[in-house]
């Protein structure tokens, strides 16, 4: 008889707890938030929580005087112990190279506010952005110098091209990033195409466009074939096994016949009888399609 009436009652001890777990959280954020203040000075701008409006910040930082990125967390309730949602704005990055950064670092907060009892991360992800965003426009001067160096050329362009398919990349970011060092040592222009919407971790069905000298292109296949340019499914360097030449030949209007590679199953390049011409690549791109086409 002691126990009628108690169904259903709060536990009170239970809601001590859970109070003093949010408090707990509501001064680790204040606390990290003026760290932040402090270290990173006017380049931060800290939106006060309110009932409906959760705290948060927008912090800015720099690859250069001329381009900079802005980072905006909003701290949920139970932060540090569930990860801030990100958005980061940066007008003068691709849409690739967006994504790419703010698929990061969602990977990072989520890792550290996994770990117990929450670890506070947004001194780490605003580092992490600046040393992404460096990157970014490292490469972007890279894409501007090869362009420049592609306006150069003849009307006719580079007297070779090639089409590959490239099954698949379960490590994009790094596989990418070499083949556009390789370009760029070879003097190659080239057109990475993968397929919309981009998304973090392994993608399938990406193809490659070059434009050069015939060794050059040569040199690039070799080595697809012989280094190391992915990791497999347990995160060991491997090599390509997988990438078809779908079509290598002169760039139509040279006066040279089209050559279509080995083990290539036709695709639009044999289809139009070697005819059409595909636009003149500027450095390394990475542009997306949709479907077939």
């Amino acid at each position: 008889s002691n126990n009628v009436g108690s169904v259903g009652l709060p536990d009170s001890s239970r809601i001590v707890c859970m109070s003093s777990v949010a408090d707990d959280c509501a001064e680790r954020q204040q606390d990290e938030l003026a760290a932040i203040v402090a270290i990173f000075g006017e380049g931060v701008r800290v939106t006060e929580g309110t009932v409906g409006a959760p705290l948060g910040c927008s912090i800015e930082v720099s690859a250069d005087s001329a381009r900079a990125a802005v980072l905006t967390a909003t701290l949920p309730a139970a932060y540090p112990l569930e990860p801030p949602q990100l958005s980061i704005s940066c007008p003068w990055a691709g849409m690739w190279a967006l994504e790419q950064m703010t698929s990061a670092l969602e990977a990072t907060a989520r890792a550290s506010c996994a770990a117990e009892e929450g670890h506070e991360v947004l001194t780490e992800l605003v580092q992490q952005l600046k040393t992404l965003v460096v990157q970014v426009a490292a490469d972007a001067d890279a894409a501007r110098d090869a362009a420049a160096a592609a306006a150069s050329q003849p009307a006719d362009g580079p007297a070779h091209e090639a089409v590959l398919r490239i099954d698949h990349m379960n490590s994009p970011s790094t596989y990418q990033r070499l083949l556009a060092k390789w370009a760029s040592a070879l003097g190659l222009h080239a057109r990475c195409l993968i397929p919309a919407p981009p998304r973090p971790g392994r993608i399938t069905g990406v193809y490659v466009y070059l434009s050069g000298e015939d060794g050059a292109i040569g040199t690039f296949l070799q080595r697809l074939r012989t280094e190391n340019v992915d990791v497999d499914r347990a995160g060991r360097p491997c090599r390509e096994r997988m990438a078809a030449v779908l079509c290598r030949r002169p760039r139509p209007g040279t006066g040279e016949e089209m050559r279509i590679g080995e083990g290539s199953p036709g695709e639009k390049c044999a289809r139009d009888g070697g005819r059409a011409r595909a636009p003149l690549a500027a450095g390394w791109e990475v542009e997306e399609y949709i479907g077939d086409e």
